[in-house]
């Protein structure tokens, strides 16, 4: 049985965890349908409207999350760095 993803096996759940989730099921679902498309752009958008369809629209909003978190780290890890230049 797989874990529930904001959970990691040595420790309490934390934001580490939960983006560990989110990237493996962004993963996953990047191999599973977008890459699997190929060269077939129509498999992203609604047949009537054109309109990106609501799985791929979540994806994209995925990815903006895990973009924020990224540069959350990258603030936090130079903020440390200055923290441990100024001992």
């Amino acid at each position: 049985m797989q874990e529930p993803p904001s959970r990691c096996r040595q420790h309490a759940p934390n934001k580490s965890c939960a983006i560990q989730g989110s990237v493996r099921c962004y993963n996953a679902f990047t191999e599973a349908r977008v890459l699997s498309a190929g060269d077939n752009p129509a498999v992203f958008y609604e047949q009537d409207s054109g309109s990106l369809r609501p799985e791929f629209t979540a994806h994209v909003d995925r990815l903006c999350d895990l973009q924020e978190f990224n540069r959350n780290l990258i603030t936090g890890a130079s903020e440390l760095r200055e923290q441990l230049r100024a001992r």
